[in-house]
């Protein structure tokens, strides 16, 4: 496996991960138009710019130099970093892939001074599981108002000290 920092001729291809992984992973989680509606407007290659611009750090993740998933990590605070984005194929999926991204996540964050890493994950999401399994903390609960919709979220944090 292969994680490359991702450039702005990637954002096809995360775009179209997202497009092939977000159906099946949110399909038991949140209705279809939403995850629609969330996949427009967060997965265009412009979207993907602009979240660019904002701060976010994309990766592409490669298993014999074919793209497997994505990551995205954001600062927060000058101590506080936040996952924005990971997401592997669902053939992928369930090999240890999400843990080694997790801990290349934590790895980059604390290389840069941060202390803590964050991030949401949805209520109803499986992956709450997995996040609790890897050391995850919920510290907790929010309600986001996304368009039309409002997001059910824990709030998971890691020290990195």
């Amino acid at each position: 496996m292969k994680i490359i920092p991702a450039t702005s001729d990637d954002w096809a291809v995360i775009r179209d991960l997202a497009h092939a992984i977000w159906p099946s992973t949110y399909q038991d989680v949140i209705p279809a138009d939403q995850i629609d509606y969330m996949l427009h407007r967060g997965y265009s290659e412009d979207a993907i710019q602009q979240q660019v611009e904002e701060g976010h750090r994309f990766y592409l993740v490669l298993q014999s130099q074919e793209p497997i998933g994505f990551f995205s990590w954001q600062p927060i605070t000058t101590e506080q970093a936040k996952l924005q984005k990971l997401y592997v194929l669902p053939a992928s999926q369930g090999k240890g892939t999400g843990t080694k991204l997790l801990e290349k996540v934590k790895e980059l964050t604390r290389q840069e001074g941060y202390k803590q890493l964050i991030l949401n994950v949805n209520r109803s999401n499986p992956a709450v599981g997995f996040y609790e399994k890897v050391g995850g903390k919920r510290l907790e609960e929010v309600d986001i108002p996304y368009g039309p919709y409002v997001l059910n979220d824990y709030v998971y944090g890691w020290e990195l000290t």
